[in-house]
């Protein structure tokens, strides 16, 4: 009777069989188009109108998924227009149009910002990306394409020497605008 029990247990033993079953699974996502965008304060410093032009740069950072192509302009809120003041935009009706730092006793400093250290292509308005606002047709805005790192694009301020206002200090805002 030993030896009946030690076969069976060793047929059970020998006769259990694992097996596997696979299956197919998968995961999914869908990735929009996605930018960030953020930029350094443009400091013109201490302005002294008799000692000509101020200049100053800046940067603006901007982040977009790969292959993402988008522009970047700026938000302006204030400016007008002034024949005289150097550094402003000649718009189609033959008007200068400069932006515009006002003090708290409502003085204002003329100054713009552009895409390029030689000062020709203004960096233009983020609500109007198509528009020409210059008489030699360049484009106001930047246009880059997403590589999902940051990406530099040096924004040049200038500010005309010779404007004799009451001293104190101007500031104002300037948004930067992505669209993609």
């Amino acid at each position: 009777m030993k030896k009946l029990g030690i076969l069976l247990s060793m047929i059970f033993i020998n006769g259990a069989i694992a097996e596997n079953s696979t299956s197919a699974n998968k995961a999914t996502a869908t990735l929009s188009a996605s930018c960030i965008i953020g930029a350094d304060t443009l400091s013109f410093g201490n302005y002294n109108p008799s000692q000509g032009d101020s200049l100053s740069s800046g940067t603006v950072r901007t982040k977009c998924t790969k292959a993402t192509p988008y522009g970047i302009g700026l938000i302006y809120s204030n400016y007008g227009i002034n024949n005289t003041i150097k550094y402003g935009f000649v718009a189609s009706d033959g008007n200068k149009w400069i932006n515009y730092m006002p003090s708290q006793r409502g003085d204002k400093l003329g100054y713009n910002i552009y895409q390029d250290v030689g000062l020709t292509k203004i960096f233009g308005n983020a609500y109007t990306p198509s528009a020409n606002w210059s008489a030699n047709g360049s484009s106001v805005s930047v246009y880059k394409t997403g590589t999902g790192e940051e990406q530099l694009t040096t924004m040049y301020g200038a500010m005309a020497g010779g404007q004799y206002v009451t001293p104190g200090n101007y500031s104002v805002n300037v948004g930067v605008g992505v669209y993609f």
